[in-house]
């Protein structure tokens, strides 16, 4: 899944390069915790891109 939003987010241009983390628990059907590293890449601010990873992907296992 971190693969796939990478690559969604540098194709749509919000930043070159960035890396994803995508941490789960035990019960909860969502992600706990998304952390994003652009390398100060990223064409807006890193809380809009998470914004937009939270809004727009589902995040939950598969």
């Amino acid at each position: 899944m971190a693969r796939y939003l990478v690559k969604n987010i540098v194709a749509s241009g919000l930043c070159d390069k960035c890396e994803i983390q995508l941490s789960y628990a035990i019960g909860i059907a969502q992600s706990v915790s998304i952390f994003l590293e652009d390398f100060n890449t990223a064409k807006i601010e890193k809380n809009k891109i998470v914004d937009f990873i939270v809004n727009n992907f589902d995040l939950s296992p598969k």
